[in-house]
C-alpha cells in the first residue's frame, strides 16, 4: 500500500499514525518514515497492519512478499477478498488439526 492509501485507511477506521505513534511510545516521524519506506521496523509495521486489519503482506509488500499459497491462488484470478478468505480457513483448519494431533 502507497503512504497515502494506509492514510486514508487508518481514518476511515477511525485513527491515525500520531495514534499508533502514542500507543506504541514512539516519535510521529518514525512511524510516517516506516510507511514512506525509510525505515523499517517490524513493531510499527505490525501496529499498523495490525490497526488496519491487513495482513503484513498486503500492506508494506516491499518488505513482507506474498505467501506462496496466495501466490498460487493469485494466478487462478481469484478476487483477492476470497484469497483471504481461503487462507483464513485454512491456517484455521490447520490450528485445528494441529491441536487434535498434539
Amino acid at each position: 500500500m502507497t503512504p497515502a492509501q494506509i492514510k486514508v485507511e487508518l481514518e476511515t477506521r477511525k485513527t491515525s499514525l500520531a495514534e499508533i505513534s502514542r500507543q506504541l511510545g514512539v516519535s510521529q516521524q518514525l512511524t510516517t518514515n516506516v510507511i514512506r519506506g525509510r525505515t523499517k521496523s517490524a513493531r510499527v509495521e505490525s501496529a499498523i497492519a495490525e490497526a488496519l486489519g491487513k495482513p503484513l503482506w498486503r500492506v508494506f509488500p516491499d518488505h513482507y512478499p506474498t505467501p506462496p499459497d496466495v501466490q498460487e491462488l493469485q494466478m487462478l484470478s481469484v478476487p483477492r477478498e476470497e484469497l483471504e478468505a481461503m487462507r483464513c480457513v485454512f491456517q484455521q483448519a490447520v490450528l485445528a488439526i494441529n491441536q487434535l494431533t498434539a
